[in-house]
């Protein structure tokens, strides 16, 4: 009777509880287990109220290995698994190469929550001076930008009907105010400008004429439009292109001019460029239609761009 009753025994315990505990031992997934269990490590576990099952996978796969932080502690690699407190949760992955995902979240009471986590590249970063990420928009599209500048120059005045000539040295400096317009990668600078020129003509000129040779020294001041088109020979660093100013000019007398000049910038910041113009023509044309003064002049300066967040 008792050997009777002890292979009963081990016939009922084979049958019913090693499938059980088989089962809870292999789990897969969170519907091989029971009602309140959830399948950890291959284990059947059953949750306390204050207990959170976290998988954290990657939906694709990447170069690397991407690194799980909770809460600002590092977990360790993904694909991870863990237990961690029902509550509100800071959650980053890392990953070198790829951008970084950050994500808050709300863990389950009792029960178990997967996220998949999707990675992307991060941009290529050049280590040229031109094209690097960092200074994509060095040439500051959609702002204001305010240069001064100053040169000089050579070229030949006439005043009168009887062909009265002499050459003429200029020395200019002035500003300018406009906007950086926004068509990549061409550079176009819209803006106003104010300068003033001193012209001195050189007195060893001989006279043609019957006319007395007596014009002096003076001073003009000029109000004028700016336009700067420039293309990049080397991105976000070396533009070269033409500008163009016409404008008044106010002295003894008062003048319409045109000023066309090769122009060049040079970006050693965001908001900071060198503009060089090495050439340039210039022609003037008193309104009264006594004189004109023809010249060659070149220009340097400086320009600042603000603000540092584009306007438009």
């Amino acid at each position: 009777m008792t050997h009777a009753r002890c292979t009963f025994l081990y016939i009922l315990f084979f049958f019913l509880v090693f499938p059980l505990s088989a089962r809870a031992g292999d789990c897969a997934l969170d519907s091989d287990c029971n009602k309140g269990r959830v399948c950890f490590s291959r284990n059947c576990k059953k949750l306390d109220k204050v207990e959170s099952l976290l998988n954290v996978e990657l939906a694709t796969a990447i170069d690397g290995n991407a690194g799980l932080y909770i809460d600002g502690v590092y977990m360790g690699p993904l694909p991870w698994s863990g237990i961690i407190s029902a509550q509100y949760h800071e959650i980053r992955v890392e990953a070198p190469g790829m951008i970084t995902v950050q994500f808050n979240g709300e863990s389950p009471a009792a029960a178990s929550d997967t996220i998949m986590v999707t990675m992307e590249p991060e941009p290529v970063v050049s280590t040229g001076p031109g094209d690097s990420a960092t200074s994509a928009e060095r040439d500051g599209p959609g702002t204001i930008f305010f240069a001064l500048f100053g040169g000089g120059g050579y070229g030949v005045g006439g005043w009168g009907t009887d062909g009265w000539k002499r050459p003429i040295a200029t020395l200019a400096g002035g500003g300018a105010l406009g906007l950086r317009l926004p068509p990549n990668p061409v550079w176009l600078d819209l803006g106003l400008a104010i300068s003033t020129t001193s012209l001195k003509p050189f007195d060893t000129t001989v006279a043609r004429g019957t006319r007395p040779a007596e014009w002096g020294d003076f001073v003009k001041i000029n109000f004028g439009l700016l336009a700067r088109l420039l293309f990049p020979l080397k991105k976000n660093f070396l533009y070269i292109g033409a500008s163009l100013e016409p404008g008044y000019g106010l002295s003894g007398a008062n003048w319409v001019y045109a000023d066309l000049h090769l122009a060049m910038s040079l970006l050693l910041g965001k908001h900071f460029e060198i503009q060089v113009n090495p050439v340039g023509l210039e022609y003037l044309q008193d309104l009264a239609g006594q004189g004109y003064i023809f010249s060659f002049n070149a220009r340097l300066g400086v320009a600042v761009r603000f603000p540092k967040k584009p306007l438009f």
